[in-house]
């Protein structure tokens, strides 16, 4: 892998912004990182424990959120089930992002990956995408960056197989929704709304899931708010649409 010394911002730090953030009104908190379960490797500390510690800022402001960015696997796995827990506080959306590069042993192991597909139920690329259904998949054609272990890597695919299969994994993705097992018309949910779509005419928010909603109209007043929503309509693979409780 082609990356950078790892360098981990203090706890301190960290949790002055967010403090700042929060004082000054904000309603939710994004940590971004390259890798977000590295974190504190450099510095005697992890993820787990600024997760924890961003929690009890949170819970100063009740309407406030937090949503974790990219973390990839071999770190993370160390502290599973202390952020699943993280994950399932009422103030973190169940959300985050982890880059899989393939369903197959071989492969992990050609590209010197520091995880095998054991830890995500043994099961290969499709398989893997077939029994945990995603709600969301990042689908990216494999790309032999010059320098890393991946480029090394001989035979390779031809190219139009290449896209074949990445076709294949996309049909995958397309072939299944989530939203109408999950929502039910007329269910009430709690959004937190972040985006106005003018173009579009829509207003845009996340239930704690982090699926998408819609409310079909622009509302500017309805940025950083958290709002009782009722389900309309289920049958978009991407969102669901809400009107408003109010």
């Amino acid at each position: 892998m082609l990356r950078g010394s790892l360098g981990s911002y203090s706890k301190e730090d960290i949790l002055a912004r967010v403090r700042m953030a929060l004082a000054e009104g904000v309603q939710q908190i994004w940590l971004t990182s390259e890798d977000l379960g590295a974190y504190g490797l450099d510095i005697g500390t992890n993820i787990a424990e600024l997760l924890r510690e961003i929690v009890v800022e949170l819970e100063k402001y009740p309407r406030s959120m937090m949503r974790l960015g990219m973390t990839n696997p071999p770190y993370i796995l160390q502290h599973a089930e202390e952020v699943a827990k993280i994950l399932s506080h009422p103030q973190v959306f169940e959300f985050i992002h982890i880059p899989i590069q393939s369903g197959s042993n071989d492969v992990l192991r050609h590209m010197i990956r520091e995880y095998t597909v054991e830890d995500f139920d043994r099961l290969e690329t499709l398989d893997l995408i077939k029994r945990h259904q995603f709600p969301v998949i990042n689908i990216s054609q494999f790309y032999a960056r010059p320098g890393t272990a991946a480029a090394r890597i001989r035979p390779r695919l031809p190219g139009k197989v290449i896209k074949e299969r990445s076709t294949e994994v996309t049909n995958l993705f397309m072939s299944y929704s989530l939203t109408d097992k999950l929502y039910d018309i007329g269910d009430l949910v709690d959004v937190w709304f972040d985006e106005v779509d003018e173009k579009r005419g829509q207003t845009v928010g996340h239930t704690k899931r982090y699926t998408k909603v819609i409310v079909p109209e622009v509302r500017t007043d309805l940025m950083g708010e958290k709002m009782r929503g009722r389900v309309e309509d289920n049958s978009s693979k991407w969102h669901v649409v809400v009107s408003l409780v109010e």
